[in-house]
Parts: structure tokens; C-alpha cells; sequence
């Protein structure tokens, strides 16, 4: 539009009224303007005015202190919460190492030397079709056991994880005990 507005304007003649128009719009204002009808309103209409007004000055410095009170609760509020957080208690629990779950199984640990002497072992005992079912039994409850303890977490709070971990390294040892017989 832009791009057209520079074309139009060259495009139209320019114009300038004569004097004899400019004198007859002055003419009519100026007659017209002035002779407007005075009209004075009654002194109750004035009183109305005069009351709406002074209403909705009280109106307007009622919020301004409501405003203001809001914003003195809200902080008194906000540090009153502050000072209620500085008090710190601190407690220490004391944890039963009998109820921990051990990072480390004992029966994992004789379960790898188990492996090591299979490795070695010439006669081919470990490769038998019942020691290999044990096995498999075995490395069954080991990852059990893993995801045992990642679901007690670092804490192991939860009493019946415990028991069942126990359970667990109990069978553990009970294949393991079953498969050093092969040997």
C-alpha cells in the first residue's frame, strides 16, 4: 500500500481552495460558534455531581489503604514463615547392621570360586545336565537378589525386604552346597 501511496500522489492534481471558500467556512463558524444556547442545569443535578464524586474519591482511598494493609499482612505473613524455618532438628538413627542387606554375598563370592575350579576341572563334572540346572537355578536367585537390593535402596528400611534377602542368600547356599557335591 505503501508503494501505491507515492503513485497517487503524483497521480492527482494538486489543489488549493480559493480565498472566497475559506472566508464563507470562517463566516459560518464564527456566527454559528458563538450564538450556541446557554443552559444552566438545576442546583440538584450539581449536588449529584458533586456527591458521585466525593463517593468515589472515598471509594478510591478505601482501596488504596485496603492495598496497603494486604501488602503489610502479606509480608508480615511471608516473614513470619521465614523465622519458623530457621529452628533446625536435627536427629540421628542409629542402624542395625544384623538388618542391613549386604552389598556383597557371600555365597556370590564362593559361587565365583566354584566357576574358577569348573574352568579347571579336566573330568567335565560341571558340564553335567544337573549341575547346569542348578547353575541356572543359581544365577536366577542372584539377580533376584540384585534387584532385591536396588529395590531396598541405600537405607534397606523396609523390614520385609530384609527377611526376603535373607531367604534368598539361604537358598543360595543351599544350590551351592548341592553343586560343590559334583566336585
Amino acid at each position: 500500500m505503501e508503494a501505491n501511496n507515492g503513485n497517487l500522489k503524483q497521480m492527482l492534481p494538486e489543489y488549493t481552495p480559493p480565498d472566497q471558500v475559506w472566508e464563507s467556512v470562517e463566516n459560518r463558524l464564527e456566527g454559528g460558534f458563538y450564538d450556541l444556547p446557554l443552559y444552566t442545569p438545576k442546583a440538584e443535578i450539581w449536588d449529584a455531581i458533586e456527591a458521585r464524586l466525593y463517593y468515589n474519591v472515598l471509594i478510591s482511598r478505601g482501596l488504596k489503604w485496603a492495598g496497603a494493609a494486604a501488602v503489610v499482612l502479606c509480608v508480615g505473613f511471608f516473614l513470619g514463615i521465614q523465622q519458623d524455618n530457621n529452628d533446625v532438628l536435627v536427629t540421628q538413627e542409629v542402624l542395625d547392621n544384623r538388618l542391613q542387606i549386604s552389598a556383597v554375598s557371600e555365597a556370590d563370592s564362593q559361587y565365583e570360586e566354584l566357576m574358577e575350579i569348573c574352568l579347571t576341572d579336566s573330568r567335565q563334572l560341571c558340564r553335567q545336565r544337573d549341575f547346569s540346572r542348578l547353575r541356572s537355578e543359581f544365577e536366577t536367585l542372584r539377580e533376584a537378589t540384585s534387584d532385591l537390593r536396588s529395590a531396598a535402596g541405600v537405607f534397606n528400611r523396609d523390614r520385609r525386604l530384609v527377611e526376603e534377602h535373607a531367604l534368598l542368600e539361604l537358598k543360595k547356599a543351599e544350590i551351592l552346597n548341592e553343586m560343590v557335591k559334583f566336585i
